[in-house]
């Protein structure tokens, strides 16, 4: 009877890891609109073959942005440590938490997945990778969350670029100082300071005059950025001086709101970024 129980568990705990399920530890916590807005991400990522890598982060973020009733305006959303497919080493898809997923249609252009500590990013080599989703499409006013690593010896890095509307593009560039500076073009540019070695948490509230950039938790700047959204996305490619450039470096996660969130909302989603990255 003994040996039949270690048996049993020993299927059990095969069956638990095989088919990625979720662990009595893990299961997700919320009202009824977060549990079925987890198990409805949950499904579509295991039913295509790909995996979770971290559910307890995916239930964080769904219970969050569901309290504070910014979940519905989510137009754009992927996070490393949620769900990816891998393809002999390379990642194959990124998994939307709408569905609005990313892809590279080039293989050998696919990035990596790596693991620094206890958290997974998506690497880009700076010489060939990228993502796209040529499907996204969103108008002022939005707001754009990027949660990323970038070499800090590359004098140019290209971070998002519109494949549509060529006049949304972020990337990072140094001044005449040598510091790195985020470069944001929509109808015209600017330039922010605010930058710091490792990771760094930036968010982007596209609203004609009374647009605002934050890094790291910081109102970096507010005034004008331009009136453009954003027109099908790409992640890790885009053109810096009539040159295609790519970018070095860690993407974590992207995210794009069809809308800008309150003060309070933005505190609380910083907060949390802060908690899983700083």
């Amino acid at each position: 009877m003994k040996n039949i129980n270690i048996l049993g568990l020993f299927l059990i705990l095969f069956f638990a890891i095989q088919y990625n399920l979720p662990a009595k530890n893990l299961a997700p916590s919320g009202n009824d609109k977060v549990l079925m807005e987890f198990n409805s991400y949950l499904k579509t990522v295991n039913l295509d073959g790909g995996k979770i890598l971290n559910k307890d982060l995916l239930n964080k973020f769904i219970q969050l942005s569901t309290e504070e009733n910014w979940y519905d305006n989510i137009k754009f959303w992927v996070s490393a440590q949620w769900g990816l497919k891998e393809y002999n080493g390379l990642i194959a898809k990124q998994y939307g938490l709408k569905g609005e997923d990313l892809t590279t249609p080039i293989s050998e252009k696919r990035p990596k997945k790596i693991m620094d500590g206890n958290l997974f990013g998506v690497s880009y080599d700076g010489e060939k990778n990228f993502s796209e989703n040529l499907d996204v499409k969103v108008q002022q006013p939005l707001s754009m969350l990027l949660v990323f690593s970038g070499d800090k010896n590359t004098g140019e890095n290209f971070l998002i670029d519109a494949k549509g509307d060529k006049s949304c593009q972020i990337s990072i560039e140094k001044n005449n100082a040598g510091e790195s500076e985020l470069l944001i073009k929509s109808a015209g540019e600017i330039r922010v300071k605010g930058l710091v070695d490792g990771i760094n948490i930036v968010y982007i509230e596209f609203n004609l005059k009374n647009s605002k950039v934050f890094i790291n938790g910081q109102l970096a700047f507010t005034g004008i950025i331009g009136k453009v959204g954003v027109d099908g996305l790409v992640i890790g490619k885009g053109n810096i001086n009539n040159k295609v450039n790519y970018f070095k470096g860690v993407m974590y996660e992207t995210g794009i709101i069809n809308n800008y969130i309150s003060d309070e909302a933005r505190t609380g989603l910083f907060n949390l970024m802060k908690e899983i990255y700083k």
